[in-house]
């Protein structure tokens, strides 16, 4: 095994080990550190204090798990990993994470404190769990057919979701969050949102679904959702077809599902046909938000 402690101060470390060697085992304090890693034997587990901290890590197929853990500051993850398990947690600060896992690598756990954080995540592995704080955090999230769940949580903050996965999403906002969230959805993603909020205008895009689904120089300027179950328009709890018009054709382009919060707050649903995108707000006192999910439809 390798092990590396040191104080407070800038460091640098660039390590690379052959196959069959142990576990790496770096503790440093504060400062503004860089760790270069090439590991391809054991467990890599790095400790870090505060400061703005730079990660590049690459693992070979076969070793174990990377463990990071990392005080308050501005941090940038760069890693590959082709092995076990991702574990990043991550203190306050404006974090960057770069992060593309292969398919015989494990689960990725990623926690953050607070602050403006982005998530640029590729995963051909297991699970995705992500769990953030308060600031406006962005997410670019592309997961291979056939991998786990993928589950955020994050807290208040204007917060941009951008999903290309054949995965199922589940995503929770903080009850009552303050912030404008945006989703953008791709033609493949089958998303769950807990929270969805009436009163803060949350957007859900449909523009990669209309895109992939449908001419979009032919769509016209308006949306219709249908109630699956009676046809009208009434906004309560249920299943709802969403609908394009595409050259004086209507084409259903997705699955939408409301939860049972939606009979108390009497959601209206209003479209942006520039920028095509949905959001509805409450038409009653209730603040209650609503759990939401979207299922997009293929049209090949």
């Amino acid at each position: 095994n390798l092990s590396i402690t040191t104080g407070d101060g800038n460091d640098s470390y660039n390590i690379n080990t052959s196959s069959g060697a142990g576990d790496i085992n770096l503790t440093s304090g504060n400062g503004s550190d860089t760790y270069n890693v090439i590991d391809n034997s054991g467990n890599l587990n790095i400790t870090s204090g505060d400061g703005n901290d730079s990660y590049n890590i690459n693992t070979s197929s076969g070793v174990g798990d990377i463990n990071l853990t990392s005080g308050n500051g501005s941090n940038t993850y760069n890693v590959t990993d082709n092995s076990g398990n991702l574990n990043i947690t991550s203190g306050d600060g404006n974090d960057s994470y770069n992060i593309n896992t292969s398919s015989g690598a494990g689960d990725i756990n990623l926690t953050s404190g607070n602050g403006s954080n982005t998530f640029n995540v590729t995963d051909n592995s297991g699970n995705l769990n992500i769990v953030t704080g308060s600031g406006n955090d962005t997410f670019y999230i592309n997961t291979a057919s056939g991998v786990g769940q993928v589950n955020i949580t994050v807290g208040d903050g204007n917060d941009i979701f951008n999903f290309n996965s054949s995965a199922n999403l589940n995503v929770s906002l903080v009850d009552t969050h303050s912030g404008n969230d945006l989703f953008n959805i791709s033609q493949n993603s089958h998303i769950d949102i807990n929270n969805f909020s009436t009163t803060n205008h949350d957007q859900l895009s449909l523009a990669n679904i209309i895109s992939g689904s449908v001419d979009t120089g032919h769509v016209q300027n308006w949306i219709e959702i249908v109630d699956n179950g009676n046809g009208g328009n009434s906004k309560n709890s249920g299943s709802y077809e969403l609908f394009v018009n595409e050259n004086h054709n209507w084409v259903d382009i997705a699955t939408l599902n409301l939860d049972s919060n939606a009979n108390s707050n009497k959601p209206n649903f209003y479209y942006d046909s520039q920028n095509h995108t949905i959001h509805y707000e409450s038409t009653t006192s209730s603040s209650s938000d609503v759990h939401l999910s979207i299922t997009p439809k293929n049209h090949d």
